[in-house]
């Protein structure tokens, strides 16, 4: 039987547990017999065995001894990397938001939207730190009248991190919409939401806003 899942917590899984892009695009935990029949070049390790530890760093996995392997990539993650590895080439989504879906697969941590942030001024400073100020008698820094300001964050830095962060989303929401379309793809899981909210800095999001 399938396991419910939302989108956002099969990349977490996907890119977080199973780290399939360390595993299919750099041959991360493959075998050097395993890595040749993947078609990739096997250069000289070490003899020691210090180049697999490395490896098992890389990947965050630890040998426990207890009967046979059973690391193996399983075959969800492998589906789910090689559908956002596509994407561009199918027109779903670009290498921009592709970047962001392995990031946040990876580290759980959602692109930066400025939560709270309003367009706000702040003092230019001089060379010691201290807010330029204008004087009415200038020659002698006497009788300051007016502190020179700069927007710190403007409503296009605002503007421009949501906009980053919507298409993100989106990305993520197609993603959730091709495995609802083609629930097959997975064997043991069914995407049932996306798991993230959009547009979270709107007030009164219904409850439909994660699905």
């Amino acid at each position: 039987m399938k396991k419910d899942i939302s989108m956002a917590a099969l990349l977490q899984w996907t890119y977080g547990a199973q780290k399939a892009h360390l595993v299919v695009d750099q041959g991360r935990g493959l075998l050097p017999d395993e890595r040749r029949a993947d078609g990739r070049v096997v250069q000289a390790v070490s003899g020691c065995g210090v180049a697999r530890c490395m490896d098992n760093a890389i990947l965050g996995v630890e040998i426990d001894y207890y009967g046979p392997d059973h690391g193996s990539l399983d075959t969800d993650a492998e589906e789910v990397h090689d559908l956002v590895r596509s994407a561009v080439d199918i027109r779903m989504f670009d290498y921009v938001q592709t970047g962001q879906i392995i990031h946040y697969g990876q580290t759980g941590v959602l692109p930066n939207w400025m939560p709270g942030a309003v367009p706000k001024l702040g003092p230019v400073l001089d060379r010691r730190g201290r807010p330029k100020m204008l004087y009415a008698d200038m020659r002698n820094s006497k009788r300051p009248y007016l502190c020179e300001l700069k927007l710190i964050i403007s409503p296009q830095q605002i503007e421009i991190a949501r906009e980053i962060y919507s298409k993100f989303v989106n990305a993520v929401d197609r993603l959730k919409k091709y495995y609802q379309a083609n629930p097959l793809k997975l064997n043991g899981y069914q995407v049932v939401s996306l798991g993230i909210q959009h547009d979270p800095w709107k007030k009164n999001i219904d409850d439909g806003g994660e699905n």
